[in-house]
Formats: structure tokens, sequence, C-alpha cells
């Protein structure tokens, strides 16, 4: 992708400045905002300014977008896009692309990189580039010489630097090489085939390998995939958790001021490990638990991960230790009001000293935008359904919990009140609260 050309950043919100930070390591220079929110435009955003699309459109001829909202959302501005003549070529994620973006190389050569490996399919790019009817068919090949599966594309209908076809060879790999025993690629064009043997960088814990047959988030986010199918629910799958997992160390270092690493962190309601597999092991020290002892023994045995059985009942649940950060996503979503206060004052006391408690919640802006649930005065709202069906819903159910009874039982249960509080940060919809483990207030 060329530098030079004006890249426009879709979304001046919540995850705005986490994006530009990511956007500007990769070497782009974002010139704009734009946003659909009338009461954005005209204003700045991390010293850039906010525009309509019509504007931006109006001042280039030629640009980029990177849309910083994460799905659903993304899908919505995606299809706007497309609606208002935008190439799908120039959205840089198009769809989401697993790890990291895919660069052109000064030799045009491009490497192409995966979740479950990553090897070098230069030469194959580069004969591909060249061959007159731009077909490509691309086979993985096991170790015993079988054809593993296949899957054929056209690079010279697929627009800019062949991203299209690279996308598609991406849910390609992701899906049937985290199936294992992949040994070589073999480029078929123009009836020359290039055979590209896998080079393995095998990681010291396979931590990107596997997807649990009963992971329940997986399954959630299939079934919210539509047309995709598979291949996209598992470039969803990865590409979220990876993304997540640098959205929680941004918070750890913003608001955790103790400069020893690793961190000690306990994530909670850990599920199957989407996130768990990209905590970067240089920053955080990390303990898993989950309330699914199938999904503990997945964290330890496959991702490498301590793991920690959750219980059912706070009172039950004992730590071995203390943590500098205990991280509950999506968790009080679904707890009813009888256990919501009591896991607060639970995780809080797994804390140590000036730690961090950060946990997310369905709040009003859920509600309005999904839930559409009566809430009581005091801001709570349960309902006895769940998409794990094998809990007990009313242990865990739906909830929405408004500002004002999150604060109440905060300082109910923890003495505290958030040093941090975004409205829908996470998902673009989940409350976001941090709480620093001090002395009660008074």
């Amino acid at each position: 992708m060329d530098n030079n050309t004006p890249l426009i950043i879709y979304g001046a919100g919540r995850r705005a400045e986490i994006e530009v930070i990511n956007i500007k390591k990769w070497g782009f220079e974002p010139s704009c905002f734009c946003d659909s929110d009338v009461s954005k435009q005209g204003t700045m955003c991390m010293g850039l300014p906010v525009k309509s699309l019509h504007e931006a459109k109006e001042e280039h001829d030629i640009f980029n977008i990177y849309i910083t909202a994460m799905e659903p959302i993304r899908g919505e501005i995606l299809a706007y896009l497309l609606s208002e003549g935008i190439l799908r070529e120039r959205i840089i994620n198009f769809r989401e692309i697993p790890n990291k973006f895919y660069t052109e190389l000064e030799s045009e050569l491009i490497e192409a990189y995966f979740h479950t490996v990553s090897y070098n399919c230069i030469e194959g790019w580069a004969r591909c580039k060249n061959n007159p009817s731009g077909i490509v068919r691309v086979s993985l090949i096991d170790k015993n010489r079988q054809v593993k599966a296949t899957i054929q594309a056209n690079h010279k209908t697929c627009g800019w630097n062949y991203i299209e076809t690279r996308n598609c060879l991406t849910h390609f790999f992701t899906f049937y090489g985290y199936l294992g025993n992949i040994s070589e690629v073999v480029f078929e064009t123009d009836g020359t085939d290039i055979i590209v043997p896998l080079k393995f960088e095998q990681p010291s814990q396979p931590r990107f390998s596997l997807i649990h047959s009963d992971d329940y988030i997986f399954h959630f986010i299939k079934s919210q995939s539509g047309n995709y199918g598979i291949e996209k629910a598992v470039e969803v799958y990865f590409s979220s958790g990876e993304e997540e997992a640098a959205m929680l160390k941004n918070l750890c270092l913003t608001y955790y001021k103790n400069e020893s690493v690793p961190v000690d962190l306990l994530e909670f309601a850990c599920g199957y490990g989407r996130l768990t597999r990209y905590l970067d092991p240089t920053y955080f020290s990390v303990t898993a638990s989950d309330i699914h002892e199938e999904a503990v023994s997945f964290i330890q045995d496959q991702l490498g991960v301590s793991g920690l059985l959750s219980q059912v009942n706070p009172r039950d649940f004992i730590a071995p230790t203390e943590y500098d950060v205990v991280f509950a996503l999506s968790l009080f979503s679904h707890l009813p009001d009888s256990t919501f206060g009591a896991w607060l004052s639970t995780l809080y006391k797994c804390l140590r000293e000036k730690g961090l408690l950060i946990f997310t919640t369905h709040g009003k802006l859920s509600n309005n935008m999904y839930l559409k649930m009566e809430v009581s005065s005091d801001g709570f709202g349960f309902k006895p359904t769940s998409e794990q069906k094998d809990l007990e819903v009313a242990d865990y159910g739906t909830t929405v919990s408004e500002f004002s009874y999150v604060i109440k039982q905060l300082k109910d249960n923890t003495g505290q009140h958030p040093i941090f509080f975004s409205e829908g940060f996470w998902f673009e919809h989940q409350d976001l609260y941090i709480v620093r483990k001090e002395s009660p207030l008074e």
C-alpha cells in the first residue's frame, strides 16, 4: 500500500485513539477523520479535523479509508461506504486481516502471514503476478502428499495490490491451516506448478492454532457471520481477540502505574481463550479463569497458560495469590442482582494494593441498541436468557446495569469510585469501568 496516498480514519469515537496509535506504528500518517455524527463534524480529534464523507471526497480524488469500529458496526459502516461509491480496495480493513497489514515489498513481492504458521510465498506470488490469465489455483498439501484443500482466485479482477485475493487466501489458510499437518503450498498458474514449502516458525506455546469445538463465543460469531460462512467466523474470532488483547494492554499501560513487568493478570471468565492467546507474554503473566472445566483444561493444555477454575457462588472462589490487574470482559453483562455486587467484592479482593479491576457491562447504550429490556428505578434489569446453554439462566442470564446501579454496587462492595468510565467502549456498546484498589473512600 502506498503510504503517500491520503489515509482517512472513519470513526472519531472512543476507539479512535487506540486505532490511530496502531496506524502510526505501521508507518501511516492519517490526514483527517470522517464521521457520520454531525455533532463531531467540524471539530478536532487527536489534532486532526473531523469531516463528513462528502467533504473528504471533495478534497481528495484518491484516498484510502480505515474503519475504527468493531463488528458488527464495522459491517454497517462498510455497507454505507460502498453505497457511497467508495471502492472496496480503498477500504484497507475491508475484511478483518489477522495479525497485521500486508505490505508491498520494494521488489513488489508479497509476504503472506497467517495465524497458524508463517511462511514465505514470495516465489509463488512473483510468478502469479505476471501470468496472462490472472487465474491462481492454490492447494494445501499435507505431509502424506495428499491435497488437503484447494481454492481458486483471479488476482487481475481483485484490484489494488491483490488485497481481495490475499484476503480470500487468508480465510482459506486460516480455516484449513489450523487443522494442521500442512507441509507445502502449491500455486498453479497457467499450467505451471510452483511448490512453496512451509517455513514453520513454531511458537513456544501453540497460542494461535486451535478453536475448541465447544467455544460458545466462536459459535455466536458464526451465527452472526451471515453470508460470509465459517471462514469469516474464524477470521473475526482470531482478529477480534488480537485487537481486544491490545486494547487491554493499552489500558494497563495508561492506568496501571507500576513500571515493573510482567504484570500479574487474572483474566476472569476467559472462555476458551479467544483473547487469552494474544495477551503479550512479555508484558503479562496470565492466569485465566473460567467456570467450565473443559475451558480451563484447554487454556492450560493447548494455549500453555495457567488456568484456574471459577465457581458459581462468588464466596466459593478462592484465588491462590493476588494480582496486579483483574479483567472481566462481559461477565457483569450476565449476572443477576444477587451476585453482581458479590462478584465485584470477590474480584476486588484478588487485587494487590494499587491494582486495577477492569470490567465491562451492558449499560444504557447496550440496552437501547440491542437488548430493549425493562430496567428498574435503580438502573438494573435481568432476563433469564443466555447464549450459554449449559449454565443455569438464573445464575447467568442477560443483564442491564446502568451507571447509577454500578456506582452504588462499587461503593457498597469495594468502597471505591471508578478512576475511568467510558460508555460503549467495548464492542461499540458495552460500558467500561476501571477501579483502583486503595483506601476506601470516606
